[in-house]
């Protein structure tokens, strides 16, 4: 073979393992495309399992759950919701009314319940959720300013800061939005039946700006722009007094309390042996416990002893025909050794039904409401008794260097008050007592 044939076999047999070794990229290279086509329909069927749940939940329809949240309807085992028809699985939610946004954080204190994905379950982003509650807030909480009341204290100082709030509310600030603090709320819807025209602050709208202040100084405060309380134990007596029928209104005692309060008047009857009818009750309150130091602090006074209650009931006898008197106290064994007379008798005597037991102060202010008069020490527990029971209202004077603001305040609003000597016995008239001098502190307001 010459070289020229020798050359050109080589160049041939060059070009076809060129050839073949292309045909080699070629087929290697078909098949990477179709093991990643396979690769990437394998994932998104994968993806698409995971995500049909979230797309089917958003048409399940919504119940309202115990606390007035949406709560999901269960699906089925096959698909459908639970009591729903397999043709009608109810209609779609607007992205406007989803699960999410129809939630009203009415307890934030309460677990944010899990997002169900498929076989996975994982908590919401804190960061939407936080703008979930901010768009529910923004529904919900009221425009500043905001007026509201300190919610401290028992019972007796409930009523009296509600009943001041509602008040100034009707007589000065009308225009201002107004509402009580959720502890207080509760305390009442505990213990009253119906509601009340102030609403709660949710928890969730926690005043920001919210600035304790005496009586005179809401409406300076309000004009700046301040949520404002109005600190202290306040007891407007003489703003609210002429507004008593609307007020209490609003505060009917609950079934089993006005029945447990109507049974011990009975039982109080047959014990003296009068009719409920002929009866003349007289609700008798002692305060004592913490007040007898709060007297020597606050208005420089002395603690009354037998001696005023002993005067109190003599009066009461020769007033009244037929009187029955049903003593309370925060120390009922002082009462039971000191307040004395055939006629008198402890309420704590007259057991309450055991469902009771937790709300024996409140049944002690029921039946003291339902008597015709009262006789009371100091105190706004013993003075929401007798503005709830609306007759004569016999009172301590010359204790103290300061008058009781509610007293005081009592006297101003031209109710039945009889002044009463705490030694001497003697009556004393309305206008030689002793006025009341508001004090100049303010306690923090209690908003829990």
């Amino acid at each position: 073979m010459d070289r020229s044939a020798a050359g050109v076999q080589a160049s041939s047999g060059a070009a076809l393992t060129s050839s073949v070794r292309s045909g080699t990229r070629v087929v290697w290279s078909s098949r990477c495309r179709l093991i990643a086509t396979l690769v990437l329909l394998v994932t998104a069927s994968t993806l698409l399992l995971h995500v049909q749940p979230v797309a089917w939940r958003r048409q399940v329809p919504v119940a309202p759950g115990p606390t007035g949240r949406q709560v999901p309807v269960a699906p089925g085992p096959t698909g459908p919701p639970t009591g729903v028809p397999s043709t009608a699985p109810g209609p779609a939610l607007t992205p406007q009314s989803s699960t999410t946004l129809q939630w009203a954080p009415q307890n934030t204190s309460a677990s944010v319940p899990p997002i169900q994905t498929g076989h996975r379950t994982r908590k919401p982003d804190s960061q939407s959720h936080r703008a979930d509650a901010a768009a529910a807030n923004a529904t919900v909480c009221p425009k500043a300013p905001l007026l509201t009341v300190n919610g401290g204290g028992r019972l007796g100082n409930k009523l009296c800061q509600y009943f001041t709030l509602w008040a100034e509310h009707r007589a000065n600030f009308s225009n201002t939005s107004v509402w009580v603090a959720p502890k207080m709320a509760g305390e009442f819807s505990r213990l009253f039946g119906g509601s009340r025209s102030i609403p709660a602050l949710s928890a969730s709208c926690r005043p920001q700006r919210l600035v304790p202040v005496r009586m005179d100084d809401i409406a300076a405060r309000l004009r700046q722009g301040s949520d404002v309380c109005i600190g202290g134990g306040v007891c407007n007596v003489e703003g609210f007094a002429r507004h008593r029928a609307a007020m209490l209104a609003e505060f009917p005692w609950r079934e089993e309390l006005a029945s447990a309060a109507a049974a011990r008047l009975t039982v109080a009857a047959q014990r003296h042996a009068c009719n409920v009818s002929s009866c003349t009750f007289i609700g008798v309150h002692m305060r004592r416990t913490d007040y007898s130091d709060w007297i020597k602090r606050r208005i420089r006074g002395t603690p009354v002893g037998t001696e005023y209650f002993q005067c109190a009931l003599s009066l009461c006898r020769q007033r009244y025909k037929g009187a029955v008197f049903i003593v309370a106290s925060d120390d009922i064994k002082w009462a039971r050794a000191n307040i004395l007379g055939e006629d008198v008798t402890l309420a704590a005597d007259l057991a309450p039904p055991g469902s009771l037991a937790d709300r024996a102060a409140a049944l002690d202010m029921a039946t003291l409401s339902l008597c015709n008069h009262t006789v009371m020490s100091y105190g706004t527990f013993g003075f929401m008794a007798a503005f709830m029971a609306g007759g004569d209202i016999v009172v301590p004077t010359g204790f103290s260097e300061n008058e009781h603001m509610v007293t005081d305040g009592a006297i101003r609003a031209g109710l039945p008050v009889t002044l009463l000597h705490y030694r001497t016995c003697r009556t004393v008239p309305l206008s030689q007592r002793t006025p009341y001098r508001g004090l100049a502190l303010v306690i923090s307001c209690d908003m829990g």
